[in-house]
């Protein structure tokens, strides 16, 4: 087993429709873009998803979803729901039962035993000896009637739960959350959490890509790559923090930087390094994943019994990824299902 180690977690959303002959990201060239990554004894790769992918709110007409099939072949590891997957009940059942890869939700249950009703809450996932937990759940809104088959519980709660149960049974030594369809309205939520080391919250739309700061869904996707950070100040001027600062971290995890902290908003470029913190505790950072393709690179120290967080490195990929071409082996094999 290797002393240093690093996991690398792409997660994806908001890809419905986008599976390939396409100008932005679609699914194929994810693929091709995961399969350039040379994987290691010292260098794990894990895929995820946010929601928004599977297009099941379109007029998908096939037996089998594509989408899912695309991300069976680019073995997914694990998927979570939000509100444009739920909203066509019928086809997401049917997709889901095709997938090779588990769709977590700890907030999706039986209305009658509350057992799971997509996937389950968590997976442990053991990389390196490391004893690693992925939770997701679903935070957006869903009103419940008297014919539904599920019910969606109170995402703060279900995430006390579940992370109480992990703890007791299963002994973790990382915690990772993801939450489809967050907003701003919910940071008391991620506050609240215990024994996590990040979080990561999804946008419940994606308006051109990584960065818009107009909101505009017809901006170019390229936007933030193309933005220059000499610009920045101008920006700040023009837009509110919320809309400047892509990291929604409440303070709790904050870039390493040569320079002195900025009082103001600060964009963020596409890397940005978090180192570990002095103390023995591990703080939680937030990160809130406001495009189509995020990367987080996790490294760690094996120890005698346990392992040392030792910092991460965020990068958002939408630029990179659209300028691609495409997988070429998972377009023949998509077209072949639709």
């Amino acid at each position: 087993m290797q002393e240093f180690f690093t996991v690398k977690l792409i997660l994806t959303q908001h890809l419905g429709g986008k599976l390939g002959m396409s100008e932005d990201v679609s699914l194929s060239k994810v693929s091709r873009y995961a399969t350039t990554i040379n994987a290691d004894d010292n260098f794990h790769v894990l895929l995820g998803d946010l929601g928004g992918t599977l297009g099941i709110d379109q007029e998908l007409r096939g037996r089998r979803n594509p989408a899912v099939t695309a991300m069976n072949y680019m073995g997914y590891n694990f998927a979570v729901l939000n509100h444009r997957d739920l909203s066509n009940i019928s086809k997401l059942r049917r997709a889901v039962g095709f997938s090779r890869y588990p769709f977590l939700n700890c907030n999706i249950g039986h209305p009658n035993t509350k057992e799971p009703f997509f996937g389950e809450p968590y997976e442990m996932i053991e990389i390196n000896g490391m004893r690693l937990a992925y939770v997701s759940g679903y935070a957006g809104p869903f009103d419940a009637e008297d014919d539904d088959l599920f019910e969606v519980a109170d995402i703060a709660e279900a995430l006390r739960r579940t992370l109480r149960y992990i703890y007791d049974n299963k002994d973790p030594d990382y915690v990772i959350v993801a939450v489809s369809d967050w907003d701003e309205t919910m940071q008391n939520v991620v506050d609240e959490l215990e024994g996590v080391g990040i979080v990561i919250t999804g946008a419940s739309e994606v308006y051109g890509g990584a960065f818009n700061p107009g909101g505009d869904a017809e901006v170019p996707s390229d936007l933030a790559a193309n933005f220059s950070a000499e610009a920045s100040e101008d920006l700040a001027a023009a837009i509110s923090p919320q809309q400047f600062v892509r990291n929604i971290g409440g303070g709790r995890g904050r870039p390493h930087t040569d320079k002195a902290e900025e009082s103001g908003p600060r964009l963020l470029s596409g890397k940005e390094n978090y180192a570990a913190g002095d103390s023995a505790s591990i703080s939680m950072y937030h990160h809130h994943h406001e495009g189509f393709v995020m990367s987080i690179d996790l490294r760690f120290k094996r120890r005698t019994t346990t392992f040392e967080y030792l910092g991460h490195t965020i990068s958002y990929l939408d630029h990179e990824i659209s300028e691609l071409t495409d997988d070429i082996h998972l377009n023949d094999l998509i077209y072949y299902h639709l």
